[in-house]
């Protein structure tokens, strides 16, 4: 079994992220005031864009004003990160893209494919979100990614969910009191620990999730919750 791989510390993750380089979504056709204000700012999940300084912080209330699910993600294996909006749903599936055509791809707050990123997962057998909000029992996971010659690889996983206690979690401006599922994974191979900061309302606010090899864990925050 391969080590297993988690990264330990969360809590607070997004307090200070209206702070960070943010990337909106490119065609997003609107004059929603946050999209002007970050439309211009360099930055994206594949990272290496340099640091650009904010013309002006991102805010809760300027969430708010808002009608566009919004998606905070770090990647701290690439020191890269983003703001995403939502630009599509398909069969309970939402889609969410940064300025550099980058997608992320979630059902219920659980990741399910991206693109753009390299070694992408095309599409993800993944726990359902009653399963994870129960914070127990075991379940299978399978990943589905493309080799150098297009064809797909098929890696599955033997996962078990525990239910943790948790301090409450601060996201730009707004604390919110959760609990932490973890969904523990392993292979032949690899092995990784999923985390799920959920709250009252069993929404999931924060999460990091391994995505795989490659780009390693996404540190993820729903915005618009």
């Amino acid at each position: 079994m391969g080590k297993v791989l988690a990264v330990k510390k969360a809590t607070g993750l997004f307090a200070l992220t209206a702070a960070l380089v943010l990337a909106a979504c490119g065609n997003q056709q609107t004059s929603d005031p946050i999209v002007d204000t970050i439309k211009a700012l360099a930055g994206g999940l594949l990272g290496g864009g340099g640091a650009v300084e904010p013309a002006e912080p991102v805010t809760r209330a300027m969430i708010e004003s808002s009608d566009v699910p919004m998606l905070m993600a770090l990647v701290p294996s690439r020191g890269a990160q983003a703001l995403l909006y939502q630009v599509g749903r398909n069969r309970g599936v939402a889609i969410y893209s940064t300025a550099d055509a980058s997608t992320l791809s979630l059902r219920d707050g659980i990741l399910v494919a991206s693109r753009g990123l390299g070694n992408d997962l095309m599409s993800a057998a993944v726990p359902t979100a009653a399963q994870v909000l129960s914070g127990s029992g075991s379940h299978n996971r399978s990943y589905f990614t493309l080799d150098g010659e297009d064809q797909t690889q098929r890696a599955d996983f033997t996962c078990v969910l525990s239910r943790h206690a948790s301090e409450p979690v601060d996201i730009i401006e707004r604390r919110y009191a959760v609990h932490e599922v973890k969904e523990t994974c392993s292979s032949s191979e690899h092995a990784f620990v999923n985390r799920y900061w959920i709250d009252g309302g069993g929404s999931i606010v924060q999460s990091i999730q391994w995505l795989g090899t490659d780009v390693g864990f996404l540190q993820l925050a729903d915005l618009s919750i």
